[in-house]
């Protein structure tokens, strides 16, 4: 019988700390390319729900897989007094939604892609990407404030995209399609 703990101390956990995220196309709303990028301090993971199909057949019931949507998630954003995260989200918001004139956009003014990236203590031997497609900023709430507090303003921000691809770094073997003729 193998032992497992002997095997167990040989992985490598996944640490929280590792990580970047990405975000294309925003330096119109930053005025650099990596403003809002850098100041993430703390993201959620893509979440996956998949709806249930019910069908009933004579005693019993078959369930079927329906649509796939990936949830929107959550961001943390350091707002930073000379780089002003704010003014970004806002512009970025304004893409959505202009509540002075009231006027929206097209989707492809506010929509982003991006790549969150989760990496290995060395940095180098492992990582895993998660490839974000039509990104946008569902809601933004600015932070709070305290007279009894010097803590750094935090902005939340919640984002929904259309798609989260799981790309290289996540399969241990490359995928293999189920033939059509494969039975249960």
């Amino acid at each position: 019988m193998p032992n497992y703990e002997e095997i167990i101390a040989l992985w490598q956990p996944q640490q929280a700390n590792l990580w970047n995220v990405q975000l294309t196309d925003v330096s119109e709303f930053t005025g650099g390319p990596d403003t809002l990028s850098l100041a993430i301090a703390k993201i959620s993971l893509p979440k996956e729900t998949t709806t249930e199909i019910e069908v009933p057949y004579q005693n019993s019931v078959v369930w079927f897989a329906g649509s796939t949507k990936i949830e929107a998630f959550s961001l943390s954003f350091r707002d930073y007094v000379d780089k002003n995260v704010a003014a970004a989200i806002i512009a970025w918001r304004k893409r959505i939604f202009d509540n002075i004139t009231g006027a929206g956009w097209l989707a492809r003014d506010y929509k982003k892609t991006g790549r969150i990236t989760l990496w290995s203590p060395d940095f180098t031997s492992f990582t895993r990407v998660w490839s974000i497609r039509g990104a946008w900023p569902v809601s933004a709430s600015y932070g709070d404030l305290s007279f009894d507090s010097s803590d750094q303003v935090m902005i939340d921000v919640t984002l929904r995209v259309d798609k989260a691809v799981a790309e290289n770094g996540f399969a241990a073997s490359p995928y293999v399609p189920p033939s059509n003729n494969a039975r249960v």
